[in-house]
C-alpha cells in the first residue's frame, strides 16, 4: 500500500478527477455539494418537466387508442385519458414557452417583504415545538 498517514497516494491512484482532488484536499466530495449542484442545474427542472409530460401524453394516448376513455394510476384509480393529454401537453408548453426561466428565482426582496421573511425565518412554526410539553 502506502506509507503515506492519511492514505491519499492510494486514493488518488485509485480515482481520477473530482474525487482524487477532494482526496488531496483532505476531505470527500460532499453530497451536500452534489444537491447543491443538482438544485442549481437548469436542466433538471426541464428534464424532469419533460418526463412527467411525456407520461403523461403517452399513457393517455395508449389508453385512447386502446379505445378506453380511462386508465388506472399506479394508485387503482381512474384517470380521465383526455384530461392526462391535455396536462401533458400544458407541462411540455411550459417547457417549451419558459425554457430559458424555468429555475429561475424571484427577485429580492426589500423593505416589509423582506423584514417579514426574516421573522418568519426566525419563528419557530407550531409543528416544530414538538420539544415541547403540550400543557406548560
Amino acid at each position: 500500500m502506502s506509507d503515506c498517514p492519511t492514505c491519499t497516494c492510494v486514493i488518488t491512484a485509485r480515482f481520477s478527477g473530482r474525487a482524487a482532488r477532494a482526496a488531496e484536499r483532505g476531505r470527500w466530495a460532499d453530497v451536500n455539494d452534489l444537491k447543491d449542484r443538482v438544485r442549481q442545474s437548469l436542466w433538471t427542472g426541464r428534464i424532469a418537466l419533460i418526463f412527467v409530460g411525456l407520461s403523461l401524453v403517452l399513457t393517455g394516448a395508449a389508453a385512447l387508442q386502446s379505445g378506453r376513455l380511462h386508465y388506472q394510476n399506479y394508485w387503482g384509480g381512474s384517470v380521465f385519458a383526455p384530461l392526462a393529454i391535455v396536462g401533458g401537453l400544458m407541462a411540455l408548453v411550459m417547457v417549451i414557452v419558459r425554457w430559458r426561466s424555468l429555475n429561475e428565482t424571484g427577485p429580492e426582496l426589500r423593505g416589509k417583504a423582506a423584514r417579514r421573511q426574516q421573522r418568519a425565518a426566525e419563528k419557530r412554526s407550531p409543528v416544530e415545538t414538538f420539544d415541547r410539553p403540550w400543557n406548560p
